[in-house]
């Protein structure tokens, strides 16, 4: 940060402190970049007052949600989501479509590029088959359910994102009834190996390893899990639901590369109608145009997006 970015950092911070009367509450307002015009604080219960969406936070530990609070205001705005407080406490979401619990800022941020970016709005003419590679916590195979999919097929080879997907789950008993969930991710061999986990952001987990990682940063864990052949993975799906469309979506942060590679050289990737895939630069040869030209090859007119940022985006393939 440059001395006048760390100056207004700093005054900020002093403001936030004074107008809630709160050390860690201040901090974090100020961090966040919350507008202090739409948060109070009730130094009895020690809780942030978030009028806009009525639901109160507490700053020391859900300080992430305050980090992720321009996202939850945006869904509750153009989406008419609502946040409130479940019976054990956690925050949970009902966006009219589908309820579930939020824990994270990335589940924030999923959010807003399901209900205000449309990143999966999917208009099928008839019935449709998704894959969903990457499940995290379920709310992309809620969306799909919600939105008509005949059958929704999630991969998650993290436990505990897929125990919070399945909580998800259990919210919804209707649209869960057509999610099948899957405690692994895809490759392109079935093995068991090192996966790296963001306790902080668990959207960011994955198993190819970022620059931090590799430098030794500790935000990452270890931890094993299990991978399953694409290639057979999605012949087993045609062969359940013969004659439908299937949709892929792909969001395995850097794994997508070997997914596709692996649906070639299984020759299944004709299997696949339509593919919504969010593409990452994680390690030095991940490039988003090796997929385009991997799915040029394989029949797929695809047309490449970024979003916010030179190293992750999405890319959108349709059979032809």
């Amino acid at each position: 940060m440059t001395k006048i970015s760390l100056a207004m950092a700093s005054l900020r911070t002093t403001r936030a402190i004074l107008r809630l009367r709160d050390q860690v509450a201040g901090r974090a307002v100020a961090a966040a970049k919350v507008p202090l015009s739409e948060v109070s604080y009730d130094r009895g219960a020690k809780r942030l007052v978030l009028p806009l969406l009525g639901l109160r936070v507490d700053p020391a530990r859900e300080d992430w949600f305050l980090r992720g609070y321009y996202h939850a205001i945006e869904v509750a705005r153009h989406a008419g989501a609502r946040f409130s407080r479940a019976a054990g406490g956690e925050i949970e979401v009902d966006t009219g479509q589908f309820r579930a619990n939020v824990s994270s800022e990335d589940q924030l941020v999923m959010l807003h590029e399901i209900f205000c970016c449309g990143v999966y709005d999917l208009r099928y003419p008839g019935p449709v088959v998704v894959w969903d590679i990457g499940m995290n916590v379920g709310l992309a195979s809620l969306y799909f359910a919600s939105r008509g999919a005949r059958h929704v097929v999630a991969y998650e080879p993290f436990e505990v994102t897929y125990r919070q997907a399945l909580r998800n789950f259990r919210l919804n008993p209707f649209l869960s009834s057509v999610i099948e969930a899957k405690n692994a991710g895809l490759g392109a061999v079935g093995e068991e190996t090192n996966g790296f986990l963001d306790p902080n952001l668990p959207g960011n987990s994955g198993v190819s390893p970022q620059a931090d990682i590799e430098a030794g940063s500790t935000q990452y864990a270890r931890a094993r899990i299990r991978l399953m052949d694409a290639g057979e993975e999605l012949r087993e799906l045609r062969e359940k639901f013969p004659g439908l469309p299937i949709a892929a979506k792909i969001d395995c942060e850097g794994a997508e590369y070997g997914v596709i590679n692996r649906l070639i050289q299984s020759k299944t990737l004709r299997e696949l109608s339509f593919i919504m895939l969010e593409w990452h630069r994680r390690l030095q040869d991940h490039d988003p145009a090796a997929l385009v030209e991997a799915l040029t090859s394989g029949g797929f007119a695809s047309i490449v997006l970024s979003l916010r940022s030179a190293r992750y985006g999405m890319l959108y393939a349709a059979r032809v």
